[in-house]
């Protein structure tokens, strides 16, 4: 359950199909219901269900929230993605929830959906460790047998999204001294900052592109570098992607995603001065960019939907035992 019919441009709607072309690959049947659907029923013995919905303050986690009760009743167990993101009042908001969630003991259990394994040693949620089941995140590969731009055919440096880089929430910095740097070193670069959910943010210095529904990774294979700023949200796609069109990826820490799905196969930045120099590096040097362009390639095989599916069930499998344990 999650966004299959709404908030289609989003990497939330991208991920619940691959979910479900997933495990459908692997010869399981699966039902979908698009999380605010009316009229909802709960498929009668179904061994799990996977709620995916936008974070708890989107419009489509109420109505996903009202299904997890009609899912319970029929004794279904649950696996739920409450957007966990390192921030300290987002996880005692997931803590206060799994443990509502599971104070009815009579009803089958909850449990909380993570995309790395950081979740299961974060203080924060030692309440709930016994709920915690990190799933694989569903990146597409379909980009991989793409004829590459090479070093000296490629130009200027992706942002990332305009909205989020305007938003405090998400980054946790102003983004100014890291994009003022930048311009010290590399005053002739363009760069460039993609408008995947609309809104009228313009920032100074960067080139704003319209949302592309089709050959946004064919735009990204003729950049040179992308570069991910946020650090928090559930999970930032686009830099993985862009690893399969061979575009080095610098980032900040992000432990609930990039950290584990990049690591080093792209370059983790923590101030706007190493950022810069970083960038710059890898802008100029055509041996530098061409391994790290190498490194995304191999990496980008690693986190293909296709490789990582057998892990989504696996994390399904784990809540089946835990049920199994408990009795």
């Amino acid at each position: 359950i999650g966004r299959f019919d709404t908030f289609s441009k989003g990497g939330i709607y991208k991920s619940n199909h691959l979910i479900k072309s997933a495990l459908e690959e692997l010869g399981h049947s699966v039902v979908s219901c698009d999380s605010q659907a009316e009229g909802f029923l709960p498929p009668k013995g179904a061994d799990a269900a996977i709620i995916y919905p936008g974070d708890p303050n989107r419009p489509d986690f109420e109505h996903a929230d009202q299904k997890i009760k009609a899912i319970r009743e029929s004794g279904i167990p649950v696996l739920v993605n409450l957007s966990y993101n390192t921030k300290r009042e987002r996880s005692a908001e997931i803590v206060d929830r799994i443990l509502q969630y599971n104070s009815d003991q009579e009803l089958p259990p909850v449990y909380l959906m993570t995309f790395t394994d950081v979740a299961l040693s974060d203080s924060a949620l030692s309440q709930i460790s016994d709920f915690i089941v990190p799933m694989p995140k569903t990146i597409t590969g379909d980009y991989r047998l793409l004829s590459l731009p090479e070093f000296d055919e490629r130009e200027g440096i992706v942002l990332g999204d305009a909205a989020k880089l305007c938003n405090l929430d998400i980054t946790g910095i102003d983004i100014r001294p890291y994009i003022a740097e930048c311009k010290k070193l590399l005053p002739h670069v363009k760069l460039y900052a993609f408008k995947q959910y609309g809104g009228s943010e313009n920032i100074p210095g960067i080139e704003a592109i319209p949302y592309m529904k089709e050959g946004f990774l064919d735009w990204v294979a003729g950049r040179r570098l992308f570069v991910c700023l946020n650090t928090i949200t559930t999970f930032e796609m686009t830099p993985t992607e862009a690893q399969f069109v061979g575009t080095p990826v610098v980032y900040r820490p992000m432990p609930q995603s990039l950290s584990e799905y990049v690591g080093r196969s792209g370059v983790c930045v923590t101030s706007p001065q190493e950022f810069a120099q970083m960038c710059a590096w890898l802008y100029n040097d055509k041996f530098a960019w061409t391994s790290y362009s190498k490194l995304a390639l191999s990496n980008s095989a690693t986190n293909d939907e296709e490789s990582l599916r057998i892990g989504i069930e696996t994390s399904l499998r784990r809540v089946v035992f835990k049920i199994k344990a408990q009795k």
